[in-house]
């Protein structure tokens, strides 16, 4: 007995601790990456905020009162309003906008070099992405695998315990259900320590898109400004972050429900033909 414990031993534990090492090393390259887009988009945002937000604030409808209108925003014309006693002139503000047009700046904003490094930056890290799934996609294809199979073991183990084993004392199957209890929560952490870092990558990546529809969108920046984020959002489109095992399994939360409805479905057939 001791011989075959320590077999086990051997033979059993040190490629868990090879996988869970690849687990570790591409979760903290995918955070790593995560990081950097947050970067982004806090430079995005940071240039929304500052020359967007200010114009961004004024109201297109606010009542103005009349010792606050220039001039200039008051029509040659005044309109008349007619009362059955008197006939009063107040001076009629043209349209709201006018008002939003005369506090614009009168050139435009240049940031076509910031934008360029955004897309430089945005395009390594790209590739850093592709490179990190070349690397980790069999490792990573081979270990979801086998957590599922752990998984579908585990939680048919508990069951058979549970449900078909007679023979068996109240604490000995208590044992059992926690120890194998304890082995799906490490095998569901295992899994959602290599989800979660892509599906939080992929998040940021969509917000890069939405910022740059929002800069787009302002039109207080010029030509050149203008043209490098068209060109940023074609490269956004064409040029996707997304993190794959092999190219076979798009690694995000919905693998999980994925393994989850497997699981299940599995469990219940196994049941039903055990009965």
């Amino acid at each position: 007995m001791e011989n075959i414990s320590a077999w086990l031993l051997i033979s059993g534990y040190p490629h868990r601790i090879v996988n869970l090492g690849t687990v570790i090393q591409f979760s903290d390259l995918v955070i790593l990456l995560r990081n950097r887009f947050q970067a982004l988009n806090s430079k995005l945002n940071f240039i929304l905020k500052l020359y967007v937000g200010s114009y961004s604030e004024i109201a297109l409808f606010t009542n103005v009162a009349h010792n606050r209108v220039s001039d200039s925003a008051v029509t040659e014309t005044e309109r008349h309003v007619s009362d059955p006693n008197s006939v009063t002139a107040i001076p009629f503000v043209e349209s709201p906008q006018l008002l939003n047009r005369l506090q614009q700046p009168r050139r435009k904003i240049s940031q076509q070099t910031t934008i360029r490094k955004v897309r430089e930056i945005y395009d390594d890290l790209c590739d850093i992405s592709v490179l990190a799934n070349s690397m980790y996609g069999l490792q990573l294809l081979l270990e979801i695998g086998v957590s599922t199979a752990e998984i579908i073991s585990a939680a048919y183990f508990i069951l058979h315990t549970i449900l078909v084993t007679h023979n068996v004392t109240a604490s000995t199957i208590s044992k059992i259900t926690r120890l194998m209890t304890a082995w799906l929560f490490l095998t569901f952490f295992k899994l959602i320590s290599i989800t979660a870092p892509c599906q939080s990558a992929t998040s940021k990546v969509e917000n890069t898109a939405a910022l740059v529809q929002k800069l787009l969108l302002a039109g207080h920046f010029d030509q050149d400004t203008i043209a490098e984020l068209q060109l940023f959002s074609q490269q956004l489109f064409q040029r996707k972050v997304k993190f794959t095992a092999f190219g076979f399994l798009r690694l995000d939360y919905s693998l999980l429900l994925t393994i989850i409805g497997g699981a299940t479905t599995y469990l219940v057939i196994v049941t039903q033909f055990g009965k």
